[in-house]
C-alpha cells in the first residue's frame, strides 16, 4: 500500500479479485471502507458487512456501533488481529530484505509467510 487508511487501495484489492464481494470484510478503517464501496459500486457490495478489527475500534469515537465487532458472538472466535501481526512479524525480516532485489524479496516474503501459516495450521491439526 503506497498511503494508509486510504479506502481506495482495499475497495480495489476487493473488487478486482474477488468475483463476489465477502459476507464479512474486517479492516481498521471499514467505517469508511463501507462508505467509498457503496459510493462506487453498491451491487457488488450489497451483501457484504464492513467491521473494524478490534485493535482499531477504540480510535473510533465518531463511527457507528455496527461496525464493531466486539457485538457480534459469531466474531469472537475470529482473530481480526492477522494482519498487524504478520506485518509486526514481517518487521522482523526487514533488515535481510532490504538486501534482496525484487525476486528474491517476492520469493522470501512469500515462504515466510507460507511457513508461518504453516506452523499455524500444524498447531490447530494436533
Amino acid at each position: 500500500m503506497v498511503s494508509n487508511e486510504f479506502p481506495n487501495v482495499p475497495f480495489t484489492i476487493i473488487r478486482t479479485r474477488f468475483q463476489e464481494a465477502p459476507k464479512t470484510i474486517v479492516y481498521d478503517n471499514a467505517c469508511n471502507l463501507h462508505d467509498y464501496a457503496l459510493n462506487r459500486d453498491p451491487f457488488h457490495f450489497k451483501n457484504s458487512s464492513f467491521l473494524v478489527d478490534r485493535l482499531h475500534w477504540r480510535d473510533h469515537t465518531g463511527c457507528s456501533g455496527v461496525y464493531n465487532n466486539s457485538l457480534y458472538p459469531e466474531m469472537d472466535e475470529l482473530n481480526t488481529q492477522v494482519a498487524e501481526q504478520r506485518n509486526s512479524a514481517l518487521q522482523r525480516t526487514k533488515s535481510a530484505l532490504s538486501y534482496m532485489n525484487q525476486t528474491n524479496f517476492m520469493r522470501h516474503c512469500q515462504f515466510y509467510l507460507w511457513y508461518r501459516n504453516k506452523k499455524i495450521i500444524d498447531t490447530l491439526s494436533t
